[in-house]
C-alpha cells in the first residue's frame, strides 16, 4: 500500500508562486509611493514659505503707506473740527435743527466721502449729514463706546482715531471727535480716503497675483482685526468655523491648516498670523491661502495606478500558473462551495464528495459531519422558534392595545387642561400688549399660567409643579383651583397671604401634615397683583422671581426660599413655619413684567450646558424694543437654536406683560 504524503493548499501556492512575487511587488510599490509623496510634500512646504514672505512684504509696504497718509489727513480734519466747534457751533442751541450740508460744503468736504455727526450726552445722533444714522444710539454699541464718548466729554480735547475698518463696506474710514465749547455735544467727522482705498485695492490685487501665478493656489486673502473681523477682499465670505480659527490665531498667533471638500474637490485652508511691525492700525492680521493640490495628488495617484497595474499583471500570471498546476486542489474546493451554497438555501440533505489526502479532503469529511449535527439542531430550534414567535406576537398586540389606551387617555387629559389654563386672549383682555409662552415637555404639563380678575385687582402667576407629564398635571389641577378658591372667597388678600393659604391648601390636599406622610410634592411659583387704582404691584414668590424692565434696566424682585407644599423640616406645623413675604412697588406706564418657570433657563444643549438665568436676562434686555408680543417668537427661536438636537428636559412657561 502506497501512503500519499499529505500537503496543504497554502504550501503549494505560497512555496511555488505567490510568496516571492508578492514580497517584491509590495516593496517596490511602497518605496515608489513614499518617495514620490515626500518629494511633493517638501515642494509644497517650500512654496508656502515663499508665499508667506511675499505677503509679509506686501503688508509692510501697505502699513508704511497708510501711516504717511494718516498724518496728512489728521491735520486737515483737526482744522475742520476746530472750525466747526469754534466758529459754526458756538451756539449749541441750533445744533438739532441746523442744516449741516452747506457747512460740510463750506469746509470743502465731498458728500460721498465725509459726513458730520452731532452726538448728545446720552449717546444719540441728533443731527447728521448721513440721515440713515439719525437718532442712532452710540451707547447701544456696548460699554467700550460709552466709556470712549464719556472720556471725550471729560477731556474736552480733539481726538483723532486711527483708520477704522467699516464693517458694512469693508472700507477704511477715519473718525475724529471734539466736544463743543459748552460740553453739551460731541462733533464727529467721519471721512473715507480715495488714497486709502487705492492702497487696499493695490494690496488686494497683489494678493490676487500671488494666487494667479501659482496653479495650486485658489485664493489669497488677508483678514484684519479692527472693531470687527473683515477680509481685504470684500467678496470673500467667512464661515463661522473659519472665523473661530482666525480669531484664535489673532489671539495666540501661529499657523492652522484645515481641509474641506468644496464641490467634490478637497481644498486646504492655511491660516497664518502675520506680525505687523510698522503700524498700530490693526490689532492683528492673518493671511488665508486656499490650496488645491489635486494635480499633486494626481501624480501620486498615477504612481499608485502603475503599481496596481503591475500587481494586476502579476496576479493574472499567478492565476494562470495556479489554474495550470493546482487543478487537483481547486476541483474539490469547487465541489465543497457548491455543497455549501445548496445547504445555505435550506437543503440540509446535501453532502460533499470526499477525495484526496490533503486539507480539503479532511475539511470535506468534517463538513459532512457538521452538517448532520446542524440538521438535527435546526429541526429542534425551528419548533421552539415557532412557539416563541406565537407568544411574541400575542404580547405585542397586548402592548399596542395598552399603549393606545394610555395615549387616548393622555390626549383627553390634554384637552381638559387646555380648556382650564388661560391663553393669550385671556390676558390680552386686560393688557393688549401681553403674551403667554407655554411649551409642555409631554402631552400634559406640570406648569400652568393663572390669571384672575377681582374688583380693581388683577392677579397673574406662573406656577411650576413638581415633575412633569401626568404627575405634574394632576398637581397643577390642585394648584389652579386652590388659587381660584382662595382669591375668590377673600377680599383683597396680599400676595404673601395668598401663598400662605395655598401652601396650607396643598399640604392638606396631599395629606402632608400626617406623621407618616411621604409625599414631598409641591410647586414653585411667582405671583403678582396689579392694583389698577393705586398703580401699585404686590409680589410674592416661592423660589421664583418677578422681572421688571423699566427704562432699559432690569429690576429683579426675588421670591422666598420656600416652596408651596412638601413636608417641612422636622415636620413643623404651619404656624411655626416661615411665612411668605409681600413686596410692593409702584409701577410706571410701559413697565414690562415677566414671570416664568425654570424650564427655559435649565434647558441644555448638545454640550450638556444649561442656558442659565444670566443669558435669559440678556435676551430680555436685548429685545426690549418693539412690541412685547414679538418676544414670544423670539423666545421660541432662542430655545430651538440653543437646544439644537437635544430633547426638551422640562415644561416651559413664560408670561410677559406691558403696562
Amino acid at each position: 500500500m502506497i501512503i500519499k504524503r499529505k500537503t496543504t493548499i497554502f504550501k503549494q501556492i505560497v512555496v511555488r508562486v505567490i510568496f516571492p512575487g508578492m514580497i517584491a511587488l509590495i516593496i517596490l510599490g511602497v518605496f515608489n509611493y513614499f518617495n514620490t509623496k515626500n518629494l511633493i510634500v517638501k515642494s509644497q512646504i517650500e512654496k508656502k514659505e515663499i508665499i508667506a514672505e511675499q505677503i509679509q512684504s506686501i503688508l509692510e509696504m501697505q502699513d508704511m503707506s497708510l501711516n504717511i497718509l494718516e498724518e496728512q489727513i489728521d491735520t486737515k480734519l483737526e482744522q475742520a473740527s476746530n472750525k466747526l466747534v469754534n466758529n459754526y457751533f458756538q451756539n449749541t442751541d441750533i445744533l438739532k435743527t441746523i442744516n449741516l450740508k452747506p457747512i460740510r460744503k463750506s469746509l470743502d468736504f465731498k458728500a460721498n466721502y465725509t459726513d458730520i455727526y452731532i452726538i448728545n450726552r446720552k449717546g444719540f445722533v441728533i443731527n447728521t449729514t448721513f440721515y440713515k444714522d439719525l437718532n442712532l444710539n452710540y451707547f447701544s454699541f456696548g460699554l467700550s463706546h460709552i466709556e470712549h464718548l464719556l472720556q471725550i466729554f471729560k477731556d474736552k480735547k480733539f481726538v483723532s482715531e486711527r483708520f477704522t475698518t467699516e464693517s458694512s463696506t469693508g472700507r477704511l474710514k477715519k473718525y475724529t471727535y471734539q466736544p463743543t465749547l459748552d460740553g453739551k455735544y460731541i462733533i464727529e467727522i467721519g471721512s473715507y480716503s480715495k488714497k486709502a482705498d487705492k492702497i487696499i485695492k493695490f494690496v488686494n490685487n497683489s494678493l490676487n497675483k500671488l494666487a494667479n501665478n501659482r496653479a495650486e493656489i485658489i485664493d489669497v486673502n488677508l483678514f484684519i482685526e479692527g472693531d470687527v473681523l473683515f477680509p481685504i477682499n470684500p467678496e470673500t465670505k467667512i464661515g463661522d468655523y473659519h472665523k473661530d480659527i482666525i480669531n484664535r490665531l489673532l489671539k495666540n498667533k501661529g499657523t492652522e491648516i484645515i481641509k474641506e471638500k468644496v464641490n467634490g474637490v478637497e481644498l486646504i485652508y492655511e491660516y497664518r498670523f502675520i506680525e505687523r511691525k510698522n503700524t498700530d492700525l490693526y490689532k492683528g492680521s492673518v493671511s488665508g491661502i486656499v490650496y488645491d493640490y489635486s494635480n499633486d495628488k494626481s501624480v501620486i495617484t498615477t504612481e499608485i495606478i502603475k503599481t496596481i497595474a503591475i500587481f494586476s499583471i502579476i496576479i493574472v500570471l499567478l492565476l494562470f500558473l495556479i489554474h495550470k498546476n493546482v487543478k487537483e486542489i481547486t476541483e474539490p474546493i469547487k465541489r465543497l462551495v457548491s455543497s455549501i451554497n445548496q445547504i445555505s438555501q435550506g437543503n440540509f440533505d446535501k453532502r460533499t464528495k470526499v477525495e484526496g489526502n490533503n486539507e480539503i479532503s479532511i475539511l470535506s469529511e468534517h463538513f459532512n459531519i457538521m452538517i448532520g449535527k446542524i440538521q438535527e439542531y435546526y429541526n429542534v430550534l425551528e419548533d421552539k422558534v415557532r412557539e416563541r414567535t406565537t407568544e411574541i406576537v400575542k404580547n405585542k398586540e397586548e402592548i399596542e392595545r395598552q399603549n393606545k389606551h394610555i395615549t387616548e387617555s393622555l390626549n383627553y387629559a390634554q384637552k381638559i387642561q387646555n380648556i382650564i389654563i388661560p391663553k393669550d386672549k385671556n390676558i390680552q383682555e386686560y393688557y393688549k400688549n401681553s403674551f403667554i409662552y407655554f411649551k409642555p415637555r409631554d402631552i400634559v404639563s406640570g406648569d400652568f399660567p393663572w390669571i384672575f380678575r377681582k374688583d380693581e385687582f388683577i392677579y397673574i402667576a406662573a406656577v411650576d409643579c413638581t415633575g412633569h407629564g401626568v404627575p405634574g398635571a394632576l398637581l397643577s389641577i390642585i394648584g389652579y383651583f386652590g388659587l381660584n378658591n382662595i382669591v375668590d372667597k377673600k377680599d383683597n388678600l396680599h400676595t404673601g397671604e395668598i401663598l400662605n393659604k395655598l401652601h396650607s391648601y396643598v399640604r392638606k390636599s396631599l395629606k402632608q401634615n400626617a406623621k407618616d406622610a411621604k409625599s414631598r410634592d409641591g410647586m414653585d411659583l411667582a405671583l403678582y397683583k396689579i392694583d389698577t387704582i393705586k398703580q401699585e404691584i404686590e409680589f410674592s414668590g416661592a423660589h421664583q422671581p418677578l422681572y421688571i424692565i423699566r427704562d432699559n434696566k432690569l429690576i429683579e424682585l426675588k421670591g422666598d426660599r420656600k416652596a408651596i407644599g412638601g413636608i417641612p423640616i422636622k415636620r413643623k406645623i404651619d404656624k411655626e413655619e416661615k411665612k411668605f413675604t409681600t413686596q410692593k412697588i409702584e409701577y410706571k406706564k410701559l413697565d414690562r413684567l415677566f414671570v416664568f418657570s425654570d424650564g427655559f433657563q435649565d434647558q441644555i444643549n448638545n454640550n450638556k450646558e444649561k442656558y442659565k438665568t444670566k443669558n435669559l436676562k440678556k435676551l430680555l434686555l436685548n429685545n426690549n424694543d418693539g412690541n412685547i408680543i414679538n418676544l414670544k417668537k423670539t423666545l421660541n427661536n432662542e430655545l430651538v437654536n440653543w437646544k439644537q438636537s437635544s430633547n426638551q428636559i422640562d415644561d416651559i412657561l413664560f408670561i410677559g406683560l406691558e403696562l
